[in-house]
């Protein structure tokens, strides 16, 4: 984790650079970031041994750690995105979720962005919590409070995590609102095929509005379609879009490629 967050500072630190080397030195560093937090993640993911007490069965709404992270390469920009879902023990009652995206664009006249969300979460039960945390959009911070609403099939392999929460800007920066009223939506469907093959889908969304819900502020979008292997390696098409403000002032963009995503 704490590479996860040295590799966001560097990021940051990259996103000022305007020189020959920008795109190459950050792309270094996304690739470093993939790759160095996968050890950190390895034993608490690997299956227990086949003499292990653990007992099998179905497996629960909220495993002990999920950590996947993606690469994203599109005609706007190139993306590192990491999710990070760890309880803090097998009984307890207090889960952590982390969302991340760094993106970089090609040309000059793409502004590179920067995402963190974080959330301590306090389970009511397996389908409803409390959810206590923050978000960093660039360097404006913006504390949030809310729900954690979690519902799947019972065999999961389909399940969607909602998160309705108020964001408080202390800046204004984030929204044109001190308070903004977000809904953000996890939602994937991942069925088996045939053998070690499946399919994976998923989709995110993020809704704010003001509290007085008579406008629209911003919505981001991403699917991800294609192949699964084994249950952890995922590759194929992408697609994010970015809705901003409304009436005169409403801009789109959109940025469609391919990605490729490793479950820790």
């Amino acid at each position: 984790m704490h590479i996860l967050v040295a590799g966001f500072v560097a990021t940051l630190r990259c996103a000022d650079m305007k020189s020959p080397l920008h795109h190459f030195r950050c792309l270094f560093i996304l690739a470093a970031m993939a790759g160095l937090s996968w050890p950190l993640h390895a034993k608490a993911s690997d299956p227990p041994p086949a003499d292990s007490d653990v007992p099998e069965g179905p497996r629960e709404p909220a495993p002990s750690i999920q950590a996947p992270i993606e690469l994203f390469v599109g005609d706007d920009r190139v993306q590192h995105e990491f999710f990070l879902f760890a309880a803090l023990g097998p009984q307890s009652v207090v889960s952590v979720f982390s969302v991340g995206r760094f993106a970089l664009g090609w040309q000059d006249r793409v502004e590179d962005r920067s995402f963190l969300s974080a959330q301590a979460i306090f389970n009511a039960s397996k389908w409803l919590g409390v959810a206590v945390g923050g978000t960093a959009v660039g360097d404006e911070v913006s504390p949030l409070a809310g729900l954690s609403l979690y519902f799947a099939t019972p065999d999961h392999s389909a399940y969607i995590n909602l998160f309705p929460t108020i964001l408080y800007s202390p800046r204004g920066d984030v929204s044109v609102t001190r308070f903004t009223a977000e809904l953000f939506a996890l939602a994937s469907w991942r069925p088996h095929i045939a053998g070690d093959w499946g399919l994976f889908t998923q989709l995110t969304a993020t809704v704010g509005v003001p509290l007085t819900f008579n406008d629209h502020l911003y919505s981001f979008t991403q699917l991800r379609i294609g192949p699964s292997f084994r249950e952890r390696l995922q590759f194929g098409f992408a697609i994010d879009q970015d809705f901003i403000g409304s009436g005169p002032g409403f801009g789109y963009s959109d940025n469609i490629g391919v990605f490729l995503r490793w479950e820790l």
